[in-house]
């Protein structure tokens, strides 16, 4: 190899020098370009995460407080059926109109979807629910856009 260098003219050892570091300096670029993308993205994410991770502490209190204030009442009509308990309850917190189905998956299950619902609700609700006896069984949510607003999926089963 070192032969083949000397047998080259000074101008042929400065072209394959510069063709050299080009491709380097290609090879870093192309190496680098995602990792910048990755942390442009992440940089104009993060402070949104941080805001909704604040919005949830400040409502996880009130979440407590009205879990408190629900604790201590008694089941209303021990004899309602499910489905009435729900839209009852879902009307109650005023997640009526975020609820788009409800409807039985079995003799023991009940599935019900929301849009466009109130997290701090939604978490308020269920809470509820649990309270009177009805037990979630799966449970999936999507964050939307809009701070606080989620769509999920809720399967129940329990009181009859």
């Amino acid at each position: 190899m070192r032969n083949y260098w000397q047998t080259l003219r000074t101008r042929e050892r400065y072209l394959l020098i510069s063709a050299a570091l080009l491709l380097v300096v290609a090879a870093l670029v192309t190496a680098l370009f995602p990792v910048y993308d990755t942390l442009q993205r992440l940089r104009s994410e993060v402070p949104q995460q941080r805001r909704e991770l604040t919005w949830m502490v400040e409502s996880s209190g009130e979440a407590a407080r009205l879990r408190a204030a629900g604790a201590g009442r008694q089941q209303e009509n021990p004899s309602a059926s499910r489905l009435t308990l729900i839209e009852e309850t879902a009307g109650r917190l005023q997640l009526a109109k975020a609820m788009k189905r409800v409807e039985p998956d079995d003799q023991e299950r009940l599935k019900v979807w929301l849009e466009d619902a109130s997290y701090a609700r939604l978490i308020d609700w269920l809470s509820l629910l649990a309270d009177q006896g009805l037990r979630v069984v799966s449970l999936s949510m999507d964050n939307l856009e809009t701070s606080g607003q989620v769509n999920a999926r809720v399967t129940f089963s329990g009181v009859q």
